[in-house]
């Protein structure tokens, strides 16, 4: 797929989506001879570039073809959050639902279109990213195969805005519509959010998860972070990483097995 920015209009008026997609192919550059999954990668806010890198990066270890689309943040929101500047220099942050219900009929809207798999859906959530990852699997709009959450260095200014939705992000996450495949990673050196935050949505997730008879969050350290130029492989763009989510569930479907013949008698 050519590297062009498109755009997604809601017919319901809901909003606007602009996004980069590309087709992943296999290792062995084999073409595609059936639908394909569709992976949805959602990073941080201020990036501009970074589906350049992921592409190169999922190129690198593809057992089997897939589909992925890179949306960009909405203009004026750190993903699903309004940020409006208080006369008191602080900031009021408020959830945007109807954001959120956009992102999430978007994507619906991918999955039926030819040649995608709606079956096999992922989202990747990687820094701010991952919260918008979170938002969707919170709503529950959507049939999900697998979700997987990266690193997390995050702008100071939306943390406040994070810290001050933090209880009723909670509340959201905890119905969330569950996924057969939730790997969060997360580095012991992240003090732009701490380890005690994570833990938490995990054990808000896997709440939700053993209500909904489905596995529990698996959990993977990072390496330390040491500086700006090693995140992506201290977090979630490392290739064993990124191996270890994209190989899970892209492969093709088995073939049905033949009905037996035989009768008992």
């Amino acid at each position: 797929m050519p590297d062009t920015l498109q755009s997604w209009e809601d017919p319901d008026g809901m909003g606007k989506v602009h996004f980069h997609g590309f087709l992943v192919s296999a290792l062995n550059n084999s073409l595609p001879s059936e639908k394909l999954p569709l992976v949805v990668f959602f990073g941080a806010i201020e990036w501009i570039d970074e589906h350049k890198d992921l592409v190169r990066q999922c190129q690198m270890v593809a057992a089997y073809p897939f589909v992925l689309a890179v949306p960009q943040s909405p203009g004026g929101l750190s993903w699903f959050l309004q940020n409006d500047e208080q006369p008191s220099g602080g900031l009021l942050c408020t959830y945007q639902r109807q954001t959120v219900q956009c992102f999430s009929k978007w994507i619906v809207d991918l999955t039926r279109r030819p040649g995608i798999d709606l079956t096999r859906l992922w989202l990747f959530g990687f820094s701010e990213g991952r919260y918008a990852v979170l938002e969707l699997l919170a709503l529950g709009w959507l049939r999900l195969s697998g979700v997987g959450l990266g690193a997390s260095w995050i702008q100071p200014d939306w943390m406040q805005c994070m810290y001050a939705d933090w209880a009723q992000f909670l509340k959201r996450l905890g119905i969330h519509g569950g996924a057969q495949y939730i790997h969060a990673i997360h580095s012991p050196a992240d003090t732009t959010w701490p380890w005690n935050y994570s833990k938490k949505m995990v054990e808000v997730m896997n709440q939700r998860q053993v209500e909904l008879n489905l596995p529990p969050v698996k959990v993977t350290w990072g390496n330390p972070i040491e500086s700006d130029d090693n995140y992506d492989q201290a977090g979630f763009m490392s290739k064993a990483l990124l191996e270890t989510l994209i190989r899970l569930d892209l492969a093709p479907p088995a073939a049905p097995r033949a009905a037996s013949s035989a009768t008992g008698g």
